[in-house]
């Protein structure tokens, strides 16, 4: 029987799982479906965009699952929110204990059918290898721990919590070509921000950083060198890959994927540079670089990055 390899990206918000499950997606055979946790909450219902710019009931991949979900009314659609988001909002102090995770267990059965099925509906249609999910948050990956036919990859991808700090503070606007109108992701105070990377990181590590199927990447090593990262992520999940895609070392030839959800340059292709982005360390006051830095302390020191950038002007 064919292994049903599942790349999980987790980690905190703008630490970079857009770009790195898309390059992970021009890999042959390699499936970048975006964050699919996002799909039966919102997606199908208001027929939103994939990243390949058709509406999802259009999209050639997508609009084969869609359908399958053309029943749901709207009170289906907010009883299925209703129960990610009661999931969603307390899973961290449950995955830390034995009593909270069998609470999970409980809870957490027809969700679990819910997404095997969307999965081997994705693998039968696109054929892949490797589906790679980009859904982030630590809940996703425990309920695709729960999933008994597929192999899961925890890809634990990291960044510099003032970095981050500095990404949520920008409303960021993007166009949705489906409506025609501009739109605005929600944006977090660096307090927010620097507690809930802690909070997320330290649930991550938790659950699977001591699993044989867990590989740290920090986004800073990611964009020093894209092509180490790629090959060893593949040799984690025990594939051979070709990435022909690199015209050299930082720039790529990105394809179009089809992914769910996620940051703008999603909808990005064509020759993309991976370019390192640290306009916090000169745009940020020092007031918020300083929130950021105490309220993420532990691991901020834990992972090294007062290390990283000693001796830099304006921290």
């Amino acid at each position: 029987m064919k292994s049903k390899k599942v790349i999980f990206i987790a980690g905190f918000g703008r630490s970079g799982t857009t770009i790195i499950s898309h390059l992970l997606g021009q890999i042959n055979e390699w499936f970048c479906a975006g964050e699919i946790g996002m799909l039966l909450e919102r997606r199908i219902y208001d027929n939103g965009p994939c990243s390949c710019s058709a509406p999802i009931q259009s999209c050639p991949v997508w609009s084969q699952i869609s359908s399958e979900y053309t029943h749901l009314t709207e009170n289906d659609v907010e009883r299925i929110l209703q129960e990610r988001n009661t999931f969603k909002n307390h899973h961290c102090w449950h995955q830390l204990t034995k009593r909270g995770r069998r609470k999970l267990n409980a809870k957490i059965v027809e969700m679990s059918r819910k997404y095997a099925n969307l999965l081997s509906r994705l693998f039968e249609i696109t054929g892949s290898r490797v589906i790679i999910d980009a859904s982030k948050m630590p809940s996703h990956g425990y309920l695709l721990q729960s999933i008994e036919d597929i192999d899961l990859y925890i890809i634990h991808l990291i960044r510099d919590p003032r970095a981050v700090a500095f990404s949520w503070l920008k409303n960021k606007k993007v166009y949705d070509i489906i409506k025609g109108e501009p739109r605005y992701f929600p944006t977090l105070h660096p307090i927010q921000s620097a507690v809930i990377w802690q909070w997320w990181n330290t649930t991550i590590n938790f659950m699977w950083g001591r699993q044989d199927r867990y590989v740290r990447v920090f986004y800073e090593d990611f964009i020093e060198n894209p092509k180490k990262t790629l090959i060893n992520i593949a040799e984690k999940v025990g594939e051979k890959v070709n990435l022909d895609f690199f015209i050299d070392d930082h720039m790529v030839n990105m394809e179009p994927v089809h992914a769910i959800a996620g940051n703008p340059t999603r909808f990005n292709s064509g020759p993309t540079k991976l370019k390192k982005d640290i306009r916090w360390l000169s745009e940020m006051s020092r007031y918020k670089k300083f929130l950021a830095t105490i309220f993420s302390s532990p691991l901020l020191i834990r992972y090294g990055y007062l290390q990283r950038y000693a001796g830099r002007p304006n921290l």
